[in-house]
């Protein structure tokens, strides 16, 4: 793992589109956004990197067969190994095992408890700082819609030691706020049990 680089463990660093069809779907959100696409080599494959200004915020890469298009979270940990056993001690069902991708960093997919895809991350360069203002076409929030929104919060809490507020919102109930040094993402009910438990960014 590289040492004296900045991580900022809780915080969604990388947000991926899973797409049944990527020439499509980055034709969509390039016009809606303004982001760019670049091709970037990754073995014998390339990976389609997003850029909001010269900013990477995240990329698109091609689903299996029979997946259903979605975004999928990345969030920061100091040690990906570490993360991933203990959020399948904490009931977390493993995606992919930690694996290193070339010299970019190092991640794994999971699943939390309530159904929810996600991924943990290690950058090799760090994380990008914490800034008081979003840019327009930059990622704002993060929002898990569960089934179970307590024992998500539960998982996530006992896994990467998020702290939480609860804010009301009216007739929903409780709105929780994961935070670390602040604010950094959002936990909500979903309202119909038909919606799949799912990580939601907001651009």
């Amino acid at each position: 793992m590289t040492s004296n680089v900045l991580r900022l463990p809780g915080k969604f660093v990388w947000f991926e589109h899973v797409s049944n069809d990527v020439a499509r779907a980055r034709a969509f959100y390039s016009q809606l956004f303004g982001w760019t696409i670049e091709g970037m080599p990754m073995g014998n494959q390339t990976y389609d990197v997003i850029h909001n200004g010269a900013t990477s915020i995240g990329g698109f890469r091609t689903a299996e067969p029979g997946m259903p298009n979605h975004w999928i979270s990345y969030m920061s940990v100091d040690d990906v190994d570490r993360s991933f056993k203990q959020a399948i001690a904490n009931g977390a069902k493993a995606c992919f095992e930690p694996t290193d991708f070339g010299e970019i960093g190092r991640g794994a997919g999971l699943t939390d408890p309530t159904g929810a895809n996600f991924c943990v991350w290690a950058d090799n360069k760090g994380d990008e700082p914490d800034t008081e203002k979003t840019p327009f076409g930059n990622w704002y929030w993060n929002e898990l819609w569960t089934p179970d929104a307590q024992r998500a919060l539960a998982f996530y809490e006992s896994t990467f030691g998020y702290t939480h507020d609860t804010m009301s919102v009216g007739d929903h109930g409780g709105y929780v706020v994961l935070k670390t040094s602040k604010p950094r993402g959002g936990v909500f009910q979903s309202p119909d049990d038909k919606i799949p438990a799912m990580w939601m960014p907001y651009v």
